[in-house]
Order: C-alpha cells, then sequence, then structure tokens
C-alpha cells in the first residue's frame, strides 16, 4: 500500500535500479523466447521498452520530489505510471513465441482472444448538478487469463454492444 510520495519516489527508485541491473538478462531472455528469423529485433524493442520505463521512472522521482501535488504533477506522475504498466505487460507479451495454451476444442465455435485488446468506453452520466457529461474508461480485456471470455468482449463490442 503506498501511503505518501515517499513510497511512490522509493518504489520508483526501486524499479529503476531492477531495469538497470537486469534489463540486459531480461533482454537476452525475451530474444530466445522469439523466433529465429526475429533478426535480432525481439532485443531491440525491449531495450527500447526498457529505456522507455527507466525514462518514465525517472520523471516520476523527479515529479515527487518537486512536490507531487504541485502543478498538475499527482496527473502527470499517475499518467506515467499507467504508461510503465502498459509497458512492463508489453514485454511479457514479448517473452511468449506463442499463446502459452491450446484453448479446449469444445470452445472451437466461440469467439477467442488469444491475447490482450484495449477498448475504449464511453459512459454518459451527469454531474452533481444535473449537467450531462461524458467518462471515458480505457479496458484491457485479457484474453491471456480467458480467452474465450474476453473473445466474447470483444465480439460484442464489435457488434455495437
Amino acid at each position: 500500500k503506498i501511503s505518501s510520495a515517499g513510497d511512490i519516489r522509493s518504489l520508483a527508485s526501486e524499479c529503476k535500479n531492477i531495469v538497470n541491473s537486469q534489463g540486459e538478462t531480461l533482454a537476452q531472455t525475451i530474444s530466445t523466447a522469439q523466433p529465429k528469423n526475429s533478426g535480432g529485433k525481439a532485443v531491440k524493442d525491449v531495450k527500447m521498452t526498457l529505456n522507455k520505463l527507466q525514462d518514465n521512472l525517472e520523471n516520476i522521482i523527479s515529479l515527487v520530489g518537486s512536490g507531487p501535488n504541485e502543478g498538475g504533477n499527482a496527473k502527470k506522475i499517475y499518467q506515467l505510471q499507467q504508461e510503465s504498466l502498459d509497458l512492463v505487460g508489453s514485454m511479457k507479451e514479448m517473452r511468449l513465441a506463442k499463446f502459452p495454451f491450446e484453448v479446449p476444442s469444445e470452445y472451437k465455435g466461440y469467439d477467442k482472444l488469444l491475447g490482450r485488446a484495449v477498448a475504449v468506453m464511453k459512459i454518459r452520466t451527469k454531474d452533481e448538478g444535473g449537467k450531462p457529461l461524458v467518462e471515458t474508461l480505457k479496458l484491457v480485456i485479457d484474453g491471456y487469463n480467458a480467452p474465450v471470455t474476453a473473445g466474447g468482449v470483444v465480439g460484442l463490442g464489435k457488434k455495437g454492444f
């Protein structure tokens, strides 16, 4: 549980140290999971992702140090945290050469999502004064853990539900 700006700074510093000390090993591990004909692209992709993650962590540390609530810093810190989580997720996906398991044949006729998808959902609501608002939600649909359910959600989304 994060209860203070110091906690955020400490965790971001710890993550940055891990990226610095283990980034090369991670890049090599991911590259061995990729097809032999990728020509080193996987290592370059991982290194670019790690560099971006490191930049985000440095920015978080800097913003927290200058006051997390000053000049919109809290919102920027949150955005950097979310982007960093997305980067970690993309590296996890890079580790996979193929989908990690076979979906049972009994689900052959069902929509399936073999990976992840991102969808944007807009919701109409009203503020406290009754003024109409449109809120936007970003949904990450995870087919790695529930490929049939995720496929059903994506299929319904494509149909406009």
